[in-house]
């Protein structure tokens, strides 16, 4: 009798260890450009187990991968409920992602993760590890995080380190420190004055301010058909760009924002494209 209960509890662990053993999804969602792009890359011989990505992931303006993406993977829309009916087994969010969706998913019983740091590539590579290990590929992510160091080992030989650079924008914001593009910009010893006058994340500058802006480099989004000249242009008669960008000696240099602004491995070719100008 004791040894009859004995298996019965042996095979009870089994049962309940096999149970227990999570499998790998085959229904994934992404939610968000950045996370778009990494799990194309990280499952690029295994498209068939993306079930939706972003909504933004086939616009050239943002996404890094809107001419990569496999037939057959569509996007989400603004909808959760429709995606629901498709039983996704997986979704990546972000920190941003609405509080009620994530609501839904608990509701739902659909398993996601939250990525919520996306402010230098030390994030980044957490993000991909952590996509890595949800979607039981540990070793592509490894790999995927060994070819940004690799990468970053090729750009230390910029020619561009030791300059001053800012960024452009139509709004009027500068990136500052703790955001993506001045960790960028520290890696190849480009100093990035916004940050050096104090401003933290997506900021505004006085006007008064701009008069202390010198940098060597001004960096603006490569869109709408701009070239370098044209936003020179476009600079030399602003009332508060005027007196910066017509110093001598400033340059200025255009970079896709798809690249720029990408949270994820892509933002590094910013990166090599400005270095290689």
């Amino acid at each position: 009798m004791k040894r009859s209960v004995f298996i019965l509890w042996l095979i009870g662990i089994f049962v309940v260890s096999a149970e227990a053993k999570p499998s790998k999804p085959k229904r994934i969602v992404s939610t968000f450009v950045g996370a778009d792009a990494i799990l194309v890359e990280l499952l690029k011989n295994q498209h068939q187990r993306l079930l939706a990505l972003s909504p933004l992931s086939k616009d050239a303006r943002y996404s890094p991968i809107y001419d990569q993406i496999p037939n057959g993977i569509g996007d989400f829309g603004s909808e959760l409920e429709n995606l629901l009916v498709k039983k996704p087994d997986l979704i990546i969010a972000a920190s941003y992602t609405r509080a009620a969706w994530l609501k839904m998913l608990e509701v739902a019983g659909v398993p996601y993760i939250v990525l919520k740091d996306f402010r230098n590539l030390d994030d980044i590579q957490n993000n991909i590890a952590l996509i890595a290990g949800a979607i039981h590929e540990k070793e592509a992510g490894n790999r995927l995080i060994a070819s940004i160091k690799s990468r970053l080992e090729g750009l230390k030989a910029c020619p561009l380190s030791g300059k001053t650079v800012v960024n452009y924008s139509d709004e009027g914001v500068f990136m500052g420190g703790n955001t993506l593009f001045d960790d960028l910009m520290s890696r190849v010893g480009l100093i990035n004055l916004a940050s050096k006058l104090g401003l933290k994340g997506w900021s505004r500058l006085s006007d008064e301010a701009y008069v202390s802006l010198k940098p060597q480099i001004i960096v603006g989004l490569d869109k709408d058909g701009r070239t370098e000249s044209s936003l020179r242009k476009k600079l030399s008669s602003h009332q508060l760009w005027g007196p910066v960008i017509n110093r001598k000696g400033v340059v200025v240099r255009l970079v896709p924002g798809r690249f720029l602004s990408s949270v994820s491995h892509h933002s590094l070719t910013a990166l090599e494209m400005l270095c290689a100008q």
